[in-house]
Parts: structure tokens; sequence; C-alpha cells
């Protein structure tokens, strides 16, 4: 049974949240350790910079940016989120944000780590389309997908009582411990925009998600990069809203020991040098090295193991995100790919876009029929954490399914 701490609710500032509140609590009490032990001083320094850093960003978002109804969704990297609210005017930081979405390696990532709920894994084919929408500058269907999307996942994950996202007014969508919880945040915009009502006709260019004009045919002009770029970022904060849900009506965890602190930190200062040191580039197959790239064996492997029709093994070279028992079945990779025929390959291109996401262009013979496709790699450990080499992990196909890197649909 949940505490009323766990109790759902919206938070003044990131620093009230208890994630926040437990670890400013475990920085005072390594700060008085460092002074019997000075050794540990410089990691605490760290620790408390990256601790108000991130709690500072999140507030001066919901400041500037949450005024035109933006949200901070966990599947924004902080990082590129840092340097978007560090430019100088509300129109250039939104920009910037918009620019992130645009991505489409970032944008690809955010989509199948939505597979984390099973929920909305069941719906993973919707997404997908609309993804190809979305980058193909087609907005008008791919919004109203969306919108379906989050109000059927609400409706599936949240039974007592069973309503969808639109029936459900700003306090329903409160949450324990999340940054979507912000009082500038996933309450306030569904209760001003996405269930605002609209009964006259307008055709007036609109920038923000208004369901109830957009489904009902009250507002017209609303297929634009904005009205989009929104969508996608109230679903990343409805799937976090549900993730704080369910992290609610869990048993609490015990506090971390300050040994467990330490151990995260070293983790998260091995993860930034690695990210410090990435470079983008690019590797021809002309080029010496092309084969010793370790995503050339992994890349080629896979599409053997297609050719052989081998989708027992090919489940164990595709990427997922959440817990375990999320990770792919041979049952669904022999779905996706039973249709198609990999008649020949070959490797053309390997090119390191962003940290942990390698690109790799193939040439493929599939069904008779010749075509240029881009295989995206994620890097992850064996729990399935994003990682950047050389830490321990391997490459792994993300999205994997067939549609997402080939041309023609399956034979009917």
């Amino acid at each position: 049974m949940k505490t009323p701490e766990r109790a759902p609710t919206t938070y003044a500032s990131a620093y009230d949240l208890p994630t926040f509140v437990e670890a400013r609590q475990q920085l005072l009490a390594m700060r008085a350790l460092s002074l019997l032990k000075p050794s540990i001083r410089p990691k605490v320094v760290e620790l408390e910079a990256e601790f108000n850093r991130l709690a500072s960003l999140i507030d001066r978002f919901y400041d500037t940016l949450g005024g035109r109804n933006w949200l901070f969704p966990s599947d924004l990297n902080a990082t590129h989120v840092s340097e978007v609210c560090e430019l100088g005017s509300i129109d250039e930081q939104e920009a910037a944000l918009i620019a992130l979405y645009q991505d489409r390696v970032a944008l690809s990532f955010m989509v199948a780590r939505l597979g984390r709920h099973p929920r909305m894994r069941q719906r993973m084919p919707l997404l997908e389309e609309a993804l190809k929408d979305y980058q193909a500058g087609r907005y008008m269907g791919m919004i109203h997908v969306l919108i379906s999307v989050m109000d059927g996942f609400v409706n599936d994950f949240d039974t007592n009582p069973r309503r969808g996202l639109h029936a459900r007014d700003g306090r329903d969508m409160t949450a324990w411990d999340s940054v979507v919880s912000h009082h500038k945040g996933l309450a306030r915009v569904h209760e001003t925009v996405f269930r605002k009502g609209f009964y006259r006709l307008s055709t007036d260019e609109v920038v923000d998600l208004y369901r109830h004009g957009i489904v009902h045919g009250m507002l017209t002009n609303y297929a634009n990069l904005v009205v989009a770029t929104k969508a996608w970022n109230y679903l990343g904060a409805v799937a976090d809203w549900a993730t704080a849900r369910e992290k609610a009506a869990q048993e609490p965890e015990s506090e971390p020991t300050l040994g467990e602190m330490f151990h995260r930190l070293a983790d998260l200062g091995a993860q930034k040098r690695a990210i410090n040191n990435w470079q983008r580039r690019a590797v021809s197959a002309e080029a010496p090295s092309f084969r010793a790239e370790p995503v050339y064996d992994t890349c080629t492997n896979f599409l053997l193991l297609w050719q052989q029709r081998n989708f027992g093994d090919m489940c164990n070279l595709v990427a997922w995100i959440g817990p375990s028992e999320l990770r792919t079945k041979p049952g669904e990779v022999k779905e996706l790919y039973r249709p198609y025929t990999l008649n020949a390959f070959a490797l053309t291109t390997i090119r390191y876009e962003a940290p942990s996401v390698a690109l790799v262009d193939v040439d493929l013979t599939v069904n008779g029929a010749a075509q240029h496709s881009t295989l995206r790699w994620l890097y992850q450990d064996s729990n399935g954490d994003v990682r950047v080499e050389p830490q321990p992990g391997e490459w792994r196909l993300m999205p994997w399914g067939p549609t997402t890197f080939l041309d023609e649909p399956p034979p009917s």
C-alpha cells in the first residue's frame, strides 16, 4: 500500500522531487564524511555540482519553454537541453528544442524507448508509421495517430477506472517523483491545452496540441512542425507519467549506501569521459580498418542470419529498452521478417553519428529487388543500458523492424 509520500502530486521545483531531496540528504552526509576523509572531497564536489546542474536545468526549462507548453520528458538528453536553455531568446530555444526531435537517430531512439511499457509496445507499428510521416514532413495524419496512441495507452494502463487520456483532468495527470509533475508541467498543460474546448470553427494557425479542436474538426490549420513535435513531446511525458505511477505503487527501495553512491558517481564519470572522447567519423568499405570495426561484424552476422532465416539468433542482435522481460522474442522477429527474403547484401559505409549510435549503409537485394538502406545500431550493455565504447557492451539493431529501413512493403 502506498504511503502518503508516494501519492501523486505536483512540485514547485525540481529540488522538491523526492529523488532530489534524498540525494541532497546523501550529499550532506558525504560532505560531513569528507571532513574526516579529505581524499573523497573532490568526488563530493563533483556530485554536488551535477546535482545542482540538473535540478536548476529542470526549473530553468519550465520557466522558459514551459511557458510555450513544452514538457521535459526523460527521453530528452539533459546535456542537449542545457545547450538549448543557454540560447538567448525563447524563439531560439524553441527552434533548438524542435531540432532535437528532428534528429532522426535521436527520435528513433526515443520511440524505441517507449517500448519499455508493454501497452505502448503493442502500439509500436502505429508509432513507427507516425515516425516516418514526421520525418517526411507529413504532419496532419501523424498528429492524429499520436493522439490516438496516447488515449489508448492511458485507457489500458490505468483501468481503475478505465478512461482515455482525453477523459482525465489535470489532477489525474500528476505523479509521484516525476519531472513531468513540475507545477508548470504535464498536469497544467493537460488541463489548459490538451483538454481545452473549441466549439467554433477556426482556420487560424495553432501551435499547441489542442486535442479537442483537432480531433473534432474545429481547428483546421494545425498540421505544422511545432504541433507535430509537441505531440512527440507530450507522448514522452505521458510515458513518464505511467512510469512514475508504476514506481509509486512498488515497495520503496532501501536507501543507497555511501559506497553505492560513490559507485554510481564512478560509473557516471566513466560514461562522461567516454562521451567527451567520442568523435564523429565515417569509415568506407575501401578503408583498411573497415572490417575491423566491431559493428561491421555484428551487422554482417545479422544479415547472414537473415539470409539463413535464422530468426531465433537474429533476435539476440536487436536492441530493447526497459526490463529484461521486454527483450525481443524469436516469434516477433519471425513475424516481421518472414515476408522478406534477403538474396544478397554488401556493407558500404559505417558512420558514427552520435555516442552509442552507428549507422551502417548497406546495399541489399530483398525479394529480388535491389535497394540501398541504412541500419541503425545502438551500443548497449547486458542490462540494455546505453553505453559508449570502449565501455563494455554490444552493438544491437534499433529500430529493428524491416519496414524501418526497407523501401518496399512486403508482398501481399
